[in-house]
């Protein structure tokens, strides 16, 4: 199968609110979306709206999620983040049918952090990596499958859940379906589910379910 390439600009909208919306009717708008968030250091999608116009197949291929958080880069900078803070609505439409097996990469420093001296490696996955202070909503994700293999350090993935891996504000009137996750052995402390891997903060979800986990 033809791999999908990311469009170069939304269906419509300019953004800036719920009535302008960028709007995303095809895959590769979605990636083009996703690396709109993932390439502006947190402030791309900073209080912008994004909306779906259509069901979107991904065609079972590689997911990169859309948003991450490093906190600081392997030189010690603040700001390396890159989490979605924005306003998702899924307008009642389906995203479906992708798999993360490998450990998606932005750049070189995007699985390390460091605190206090001492590297860690982490790595937030799903269709949103990490979300901080957004909001995902009237959103269906289907057909997911993640397996998680930590070969080394500089691999791990340690949030896993199929809408968001980690999850700082709100999630509304949004389910998962048919969803595989699966950690190997060295994924001892791997947080896994089927649909949020973590909640942080004053996080909220309401109104969602998840079906065939």
């Amino acid at each position: 199968k033809k791999a999908l390439v990311p469009a170069t600009s939304f269906a419509g909208g300019d953004g800036r609110s719920a009535d302008t919306a960028y709007q995303i009717a095809t895959a590769e708008q979605l990636m083009y979306m996703r690396d709109f968030v993932n390439s502006g250091n947190g402030q791309n999608d900073d209080r912008k709206y994004f909306v779906l116009t259509d069901d979107i197949d991904l065609g079972g291929q590689e997911w990169t999620p859309i948003g991450w958080a490093i906190g600081k880069d392997k030189d010690g900078n603040k700001n390396n983040n890159y989490e979605f803070s924005g306003t998702f609505d899924g307008a009642g439409y389906v995203i479906k049918n992708f798999k993360i097996t490998e450990v998606p990469t932005i750049s070189s420093d995007v699985a390390t952090m460091i605190r206090d001296g001492e590297t860690k490696y982490m790595a937030n996955v799903g269709l949103f990596g990490a979300v901080q202070g957004g909001t995902i909503k009237n959103l269906g994700v289907e057909d997911v499958s993640i397996t998680v293999d930590n070969k080394t350090k500089e691999s791990a993935i340690n949030r896993v859940g199929a809408l968001v891996g980690r999850l700082t504000g709100t999630v509304t009137n949004c389910y998962a379906k048919n969803i595989t996750c699966r950690k190997l052995d060295n994924c001892a402390g791997t947080n896994m589910s089927g649909f949020i891997g973590v909640l942080r903060g004053k996080s909220t979800i309401t109104d969602c379910y998840v079906n065939g986990f």
